[in-house]
């Protein structure tokens, strides 16, 4: 092995690989982190028009007998918006928290006024986690019916009654936010903690296709074509201990291309940060952890009517169906450290299942140029099959689906992080008996006649080996012995 990866070492292209994914992700992090800056910009629009919403509702009511819970609100409101034009990051976590933990208590407020038990039961949950929050903050204290009958006199829209789960994951994230002290986290923010995480779900799913075809194309045709392969595949133990190596070998030189130019990056901005993040929360599907039910996905609909995604920090999501701006309610918020293990864990199936595939192709086909083409073709044609979009069953065993780790893991598709795991295992072993399985064919047909013929074909060469020596030994002619070289 060590011989095969001082031959990686010596071969140009890999560090050409290394400094191209380095400079894609110095680019990637430039990029992003000017949409970050445009993103907290919008936040004191966003911030703007909750406010003046409020302050609607608030001219709305007939009376100020019972207005108390929206004059709070519009505090609350103020100072969000004061705190975001001020840049005081920790005053717009909490004010951010205080806001939606306000907004949750309207909306459950008029779910228990109005008797919607099942559909309460169903979405409105962490109740008792924001009663806490709220407690703890020291929030006044309003009755359902004082909040619901203003609220629903006022302002009813039925827009508004769904957004229930938007407001606890907003509250319990921009909670979580403040009391670690960190500055507040948009989807484009890159930096040590989110560097790998950013990388992988913008150039992630194009980049190693191309990347680990191109490095991987001749691996095998390049033992072929120096005679190494036919000394080493003439015996079954032999053929198997190369597979393997071939294997580790490509594996450690791909991850070392993709993840250490990462990692160096990381190092870089955590000089600075101090890896500050590594704890922020992170919307999750982390029920998909141990579970393969399919989700329902709304992406067709949204992309149709021209609709936007929505995010929660570095999460994207699409609005559950018949809510809006909601997530589904099964999510969880799992910490950032934690949702990038998992996300390299995707990735390194990914990896090893291109790279698979690369390999069947080389056994199968002569020509390396052509193995490089169909390789290509079918990662690019699955790819392209393979969308968030897709909703029907047969899409949940397709390998190409799961190529981005970051959009299963955060719940942007109807598949779950348990259902990758599998299918790219199962289709990785396929790959693996396929190879080994075609290589010992191949050799079946090319065995070496000094150590694996039969007896007869051993007769034939010695007799062929006699005749060519008698000839070369020459002819007399008129009893002359004349010798030819």
């Amino acid at each position: 092995m060590m011989l095969e990866i001082k031959k990686l070492l010596r071969k140009r292209k890999l560090w050409i690989a290394m400094v191209c994914v380095l400079l894609c992700g110095v680019l990637s992090a430039v990029d992003l982190n000017e949409k970050a800056a445009t993103e907290h910009r919008a936040l004191y629009a966003d911030a703007l028009e909750a406010e003046n919403k409020v302050k609607h509702q608030l001219f709305m009511l007939m009376t100020d007998d019972n207005a108390a819970y929206f004059k709070t609100l519009t505090q609350k409101s103020e100072r969000l918006k004061s705190a975001i034009q001020n840049k005081d990051w920790r005053a717009v976590n909490k004010n951010y928290a205080e806001v939606n933990l306000l907004h949750a208590r309207r909306v459950s407020a008029l779910y228990a006024t109005r008797n919607f038990d099942l559909y309460y039961r169903e979405y409105v949950t962490k109740e008792d986690t924001l009663e806490a929050l709220r407690k703890e903050r020291k929030l006044p204290e309003f009755s359902d019916r004082e909040i619901s009958e203003d609220w629903a006199n006022s302002y009813m829209d039925n827009d508004e009654t769904q957004m229930f789960p938007y407001y606890q994951f907003t509250a319990r994230f921009y909670d979580q936010l403040e009391k670690q002290g960190i500055a507040t986290l948009t989807y484009s923010t890159t930096d040590s903690a989110t560097l790998i995480v950013q990388f992988m779900r913008s150039l992630f799913p194009i980049l190693p296709v191309i990347l680990i075809t191109l490095l991987c194309f001749d691996s095998i045709h390049e033992d072929r074509d120096s005679g190494v392969i036919k000394t080493l595949l003439s015996q079954p133990r032999k053929r198997i201990c190369y597979l393997h190596q071939k294997i580790r070998t490509n594996l450690a030189a791909l991850c070392a291309i993709f993840f250490i130019p990462l990692l160096l990056l990381s190092l870089c901005f955590g000089i600075f940060d101090h890896y500050e993040r590594m704890q922020a929360p992170v919307l999750s599907n982390v029920q998909g952890l141990t579970s393969l039910e399919q989700m329902e996905n709304t992406l067709a609909e949204t992309e149709e009517n021209n609709a936007m995604t929505y995010t929660l920090g570095i999460t994207r999501y699409f609005s559950i169906p018949y809510q809006t701006q909601s997530p589904n309610s099964k999510f969880d918020f799992l910490p950032m450290w934690q949702f990038t293990g998992w996300c390299v864990l995707m990735a390194l199936l990914v990896i090893l299942f291109c790279m698979l595939l690369n390999m069947l192709f080389n056994a199968i086909c002569r020509n390396k140029m052509t193995s490089l083409v169909l390789t290509l073709a079918i990662l690019l044609l699955g790819m392209g099959i393979a969308q968030p979009a897709n909703t029907e069953t047969w899409y949940a065993w397709l390998p190409f689906t799961y190529f981005n780790p970051v959009d299963i893991l955060s719940g942007y598709t109807s598949y779950t992080y348990l259902n990758g795991i599998l299918t790219l295992g199962i289709s990785c072993g396929l790959l693996y008996v396929a190879t080994r399985w075609i290589s010992g064919k191949r050799m079946q047909h090319k065995k070496n006649p000094l150590t694996c013929g039969s007896v007869s074909q051993l007769q034939r060469m010695r007799n062929n080996i006699s005749q060519h020596t008698l000839r070369s030994f020459g002819t007399t002619v008129s009893g002359v012995r004349i010798f030819s070289f």
